[in-house]
């Protein structure tokens, strides 16, 4: 109840400075600091992949995300989803997935040339098959289990005869579209 936290005149300034863990942390100084990271169990990773995920999988996956998993953000390539990069974005059980840029690859020849010629750096990471499409997610969260983590959405990319078939014809969960180039 809001009435028994706020407004009670019970915070002490002189006691709360006095007492402070921050003024233990400049005392003490940086060789006896405990990172947070280490004293509540907080770890990220990042999941990279070159193949495309079944969005039907994948969606599944966030659906059922463990709970430890407090914040994940990143591109993802979806193989129904093929000409553009989609964001996830995904804080505590509030996960957004939406369509974010094209994919360079997915651009006409002389557009992509154009892309190359102004930012050079894209060559660096193309991929002679897939150019720059890939997968890149950022996982925050307690005491992570980064390898099962992994093993599960390892399950959502699309299977060696999935990769050779018409990716038009798999389920698409999503509802949402971008004007074409």
């Amino acid at each position: 109840n809001p009435k028994e936290i706020l407004h009670t005149n019970s915070f002490d300034f002189e006691k709360a400075s006095t007492s402070a863990g921050w003024l233990k942390e400049l005392t003490n100084g940086p060789d006896e600091h405990v990172p947070e990271t280490e004293e509540y169990g907080i770890g990220s990773f990042v999941y990279e992949r070159r193949l495309p995920f079944h969005s039907k999988r994948l969606l599944r996956f966030i659906e059922t995300m463990p709970d430890n998993i407090v914040r994940s953000k990143g591109i993802m390539w979806l193989a129904t989803r093929n000409e553009y990069s989609v964001l996830l974005s995904q804080a505590g059980l509030s996960a957004n997935i939406e369509p974010l840029a094209y994919w360079v690859a997915a651009l006409p020849e002389t557009r992509r040339n154009a892309i190359f010629k102004e930012n050079p750096e894209v060559l660096q990471s193309w991929d002679l098959k897939f150019g720059d499409r890939k997968t890149q997610l950022v996982f925050i969260g307690l005491e992570l289990d980064k390898e099962t983590i992994t093993k599960e959405l390892d399950k959502c990319l699309l299977s060696p005869s999935e990769m050779e078939s018409d990716w038009s014809t798999l389920p698409d969960p999503f509802e949402w579209t971008i004007q074409t180039v």
